[in-house]
Parts: structure tokens; C-alpha cells; sequence
């Protein structure tokens, strides 16, 4: 899988520099918080090169869907909706699921609010 190599690659050039240079460089990534997306990429083998996996779980729900209305950042699956498939806990428990060590997890939230008029 591309990523993996590229992770696998990424890492390797990382571990000849600081081998040079005396310092550390750590590896980390962002990703999509989506299921969908996460099951596409095999993490539990590209964590083995990676410091940590930082986790997008932000910007669900936004000006890009006029139609749709719901936390940008939510935790769990609203009660008036609760087939949400992107939500923070789905993300987490996808990584989990595919044996993604938990230390290695950063969960990324906004800090910032969206209003609309109309």
C-alpha cells in the first residue's frame, strides 16, 4: 500500500538525519476522522513508523452543505440521528479496530464556531 511504503520511506530518510544530525525527528500524519476513509489505509501497520496519527475530527458538518445541520466536531451520533457515520468515536474506534495502538492517537477538535444567515 502506497501510504504504508511512503510512511516506511518517510521514516527511514528521518532516522538518517537525525543520525547525522544527533537530533530527533518524529513522523506524525493527519487523517480523516471517516470510517470510510480510515478503512482504506492499513494504520496498524504504518503506526509502526509513525510517532503518532492525528485525527481529524472536525469540519462534519459545514458551509460546504447548506441542506445538513450537526456538530462540526461531534463526539458521538446526535439522538435525531444516530446512524451518523462521522463522528469522533467512530474514528477512534476504527483506528482501534484495526489495532492502532491508543498512545499513538491524537484526537483533533475544532476551536472554532460556523454561523449562517438566511
Amino acid at each position: 500500500e502506497t501510504y504504508v511504503l511512503l510512511m516506511k520511506e518517510l521514516r527511514a530518510m528521518l532516522d538518517q538525519l537525525s543520525a547525522e544530525t544527533g537530533r530527533k525527528y518524529e513522523l506524525t500524519s493527519a487523517i480523516s476522522a471517516g470510517k470510510d476513509k480510515i478503512d482504506k489505509v492499513a494504520y496498524n501497520v504504518a503506526q509502526n513508523s509513525m510517532d503518532h496519527i492525528f485525527l481529524m475530527s472536525y469540519d462534519f458538518y459545514g458551509a460546504f452543505d447548506l441542506k445538513n445541520l450537526g456538530h462540526q466536531t461531534a463526539l458521538n451520533a446526535p439522538a435525531w440521528k444516530p446512524d451518523t457515520a462521522y463522528t469522533t468515536v467512530n474514528g477512534v474506534n476504527a483506528l482501534l479496530a484495526q489495532g492502532v495502538t491508543p498512545g499513538k492517537i491524537v484526537v483533533g477538535t475544532a476551536m472554532y464556531g460556523r454561523g449562517w444567515t438566511g
